[in-house]
């Protein structure tokens, strides 16, 4: 959805919606289509029969899958070194392993071997992938032979504006790019906001027209070295000038994807663009959940299947206890005695020798499913019934959250970092220019020891179409501490976006989901029965 030629990151209530063709002051901002729908019904997607067979025999080992709702997978996860089941037959069970192949700790998974399972990823496969998940579905050593086979095997994934994904041929990684976070998008949003005030500030808002296009979606190809011409990538922001083949700048943001991969995905943009892209602008996210426990914020979380005890340091214990040391409260020789008007602590009750628990015997065992935090997700999950909205286990799940009281909080604590890459000066390698920690922001005068922002030059966003009375060197200035205000901004937008695909899967799981035709889905079901 855009909003004055900027992406909001908002999604869709009961359908699906999809971003169009817009502008803004007529710079041309697109996006091809972006699918933000946390309302989605798996069973309304239909594949239109069985997946087409190309020519030639197949071996067994390669068979299609028996429907279209099957998706095989196979998965390693590192966190806990276990495997997903191969097949996945019903849609909770498809949400459920699903999530759990896209997430680890970090929100990555590496798909150890996955080119045959492409044959699996039909249009109607994708669009339930991008319905119930965030981020990137990653899959390695797929090279461009089975990129061209699932390609002519499906051939609507080429123009369909709703399925976004990528191909990197320097290290064969394939990516189907389902629904982003507002908080990826920051980027993006402080990018494009920066260069498009910068250019209307300097040169007018004709003349900036004329200069640059600035947007986010656009996939580009045809990158050079690539003899195959399957890359494909979709920066998360870009600026151009009109009719170039290729972006001058780009931005990359990245929150499952390691370090080198995101230098792979600039190396393709600096290296095999034949020098039309000067800067890759990187932020690299981590979200980390150490420290947290059944309530968010409690630093040491309890391990294993031991119960702590709580002793009783009342007059009457043993001695050796801490903080009574040379204090032993009247304590004289072996007896508990009281020096307090000869009061004996025999003497209390009622009148009953041992009327109770002998003192070093009282020793209370605390559960950790006995805490609050615990108690209250419990009560709302197992009040979950026909009659529980979305809307209202959305709500409660984000109360929980930002209290504390979830055993998986939403959102982690979030890191980040920025980089920027330029082509060395042979041109054989990218080199690092710039590198800044962007969170946690500097909170000392030591730590604030560092850049506060960066500069991009016109001579990198126009080359040598500088208009004349200005310099090439002259910079656009970034400030770290308002892209980190863009970034706080969009966390509770994000807290909010997880809130909601954590109730879907909990009416699923409780089946209590309702299944409903969301309106583009019924607007491509007309639009097949017009065609038919």
């Amino acid at each position: 959805m855009w909003s004055g030629g900027f992406s909001t990151g908002m999604q869709a209530i009961g359908g699906i919606e999809v971003g169009g063709d817009e502008s803004y002051g007529g710079f041309g901002f697109s996006s091809p289509g972006r699918i933000y729908h946390n309302h989605y019904a798996p069973k309304a997607v239909s594949n239109r029969g069985s997946p087409r067979k190309s020519p030639g025999k197949r071996a067994a080992s390669q068979a299609y899958p028996p429907s279209p709702h099957i998706l095989k997978l196979q998965v390693s996860i590192r966190q806990n070194h276990g495997r997903i089941p191969p097949t996945i037959s019903s849609p909770v069970q498809m949400h459920n392993q699903l999530r759990q192949l896209f997430q680890e700790q970090s929100g990555s998974v590496r798909v150890e071997k996955l080119p045959d399972g492409l044959k699996s990823l039909s249009p109607g496969e994708i669009f339930k992938l991008d319905a119930i998940q965030e981020g990137q579905l990653k899959v390695d050593g797929v090279s461009p032979e089975d990129i061209g086979r699932w390609e002519i095997e499906y051939p609507g994934v080429i123009e369909n504006k709703n399925i976004q994904y990528e191909y990197n041929s320097l290290n064969g990684r394939f990516v189907i790019r389902c629904s982003t976070t507002p908080t990826h998008e920051a980027l993006a949003q402080f990018f494009t906001e920066g260069v498009i005030g910068s250019f209307i500030e300097r040169f007018g808002r004709t003349k900036a027209q004329s200069l640059i296009r600035a947007g986010t979606g656009m996939t580009f190809q045809d990158f050079k070295g690539d003899f195959c011409g399957r890359s494909k990538k979709i920066p998360d922001a870009y600026v151009m000038q009109p009719g170039a083949a290729f972006p001058t700048v780009v931005c990359e943001a990245g929150m499952s994807e390691t370090h080198l991969q995101l230098m792979d995905d600039a190396r393709l943009w600096l290296l095999h663009t034949e020098g039309q892209t000067k800067i890759v602008i990187v932020v690299e996210f981590t979200e980390s959940f150490d420290g947290l426990s059944e309530e968010v914020g409690e630093k040491k979380p309890r391990v294993g299947d031991e119960k702590p005890e709580i002793e009783d340091n009342r007059p009457g214990m043993e001695g050796d206890k801490p903080g009574m040391e040379g204090h032993k409260l009247g304590m004289e020789g072996d007896k508990p005695g009281m020096e307090n008007n000869g009061t004996e602590v025999e003497s209390q009750g009622l009148g009953v020798e041992n009327d109770g628990p002998q003192v070093e015997n009282c020793v209370l065992e605390v559960s950790a499913e006995d805490n609050l935090s615990t108690s209250e997700e419990e009560m709302v999950v197992e009040s979950i019934d026909s009659t529980t909205g979305y809307h209202d286990l959305s709500t409660k799940l984000l109360d929980l959250h930002r209290r504390g009281k979830l055993k998986e909080p939403l959102l982690g604590t979030l890191g980040a970092m920025v980089y920027l890459y330029q082509a060395s000066e042979d041109g054989k390698d990218i080199v690092e220019s710039f590198k800044a920690t962007l969170l946690p922001r500097p909170k000392n005068e030591k730590e604030g020891l560092q850049p506060i922002g960066f500069g991009v030059t016109l001579g990198d966003l126009l080359g040598g179409g500088v208009p004349e009375g200005h310099s090439s060197v002259d910079e656009i200035e970034f400030s770290l501490e308002r892209l980190a205000e863009f970034v706080n901004t969009a966390i509770p937008l994000t807290e909010k976006y997880r809130a909601s695909s954590r109730a879907v899967k909990l009416l699923c799981e409780a089946g209590e989901w309702e299944e409903r035709e969301t309106y583009a889905q019924g607007k491509r079901r007309r639009l097949n029965q017009a065609l038919d």
